[in-house]
């Protein structure tokens, strides 16, 4: 029996888990080890960003006209962003191999995550308002 990562022979009485002599799990091929870890703190730290920058921008004290700039501007081009990001993030997590399906898994992600982070934004600001209303 030979290791899967080097195809150097494993003795007969080899009795650990390990190649002798690349010292990898020889009981595992290569790429069909444990799936990777999805990035959850990552994923909710951008996917809120959008949110976030906007909620301290409201709450900084200015002229309403002055501050609709940038909100708007974080709202709209945050949430595409923040969308794309986080659809690229899930569709290498969820992708398979053929690189076509995931451009295109890709690209429904992000379209999906943006009008979430869109959402966020606006009931963010929707909240805000109601808070500070009374």
């Amino acid at each position: 029996m030979n290791c899967p990562h080097c195809h150097e022979p494993l003795p007969e009485d080899n009795n650990s888990p390990w190649c002798p002599s690349c010292g990898k799990d020889w009981e595992t091929a290569p790429g069909s080890g444990v799936a990777r870890k999805f990035p959850w703190l990552l994923f909710y730290l951008v996917m809120a960003a959008p949110a976030m920058v906007d909620l301290l921008l409201v709450m900084v004290p200015s002229t309403s006209s002055s501050r609709l700039g940038p909100v708007l501007l974080v709202t709209f081009a945050g949430s595409a962003v923040s969308g794309i990001v986080c659809g690229i993030i899930l569709a290498r997590h969820k992708g398979s191999g053929d690189v076509t399906l995931v451009i295109l898994q890709a690209a429904g992600y992000s379209i999906l995550m943006a009008i979430v982070s869109f959402f966020l934004c606006w009931l963010g600001c929707a909240l805000q308002g109601l808070f500070y209303r009374a």
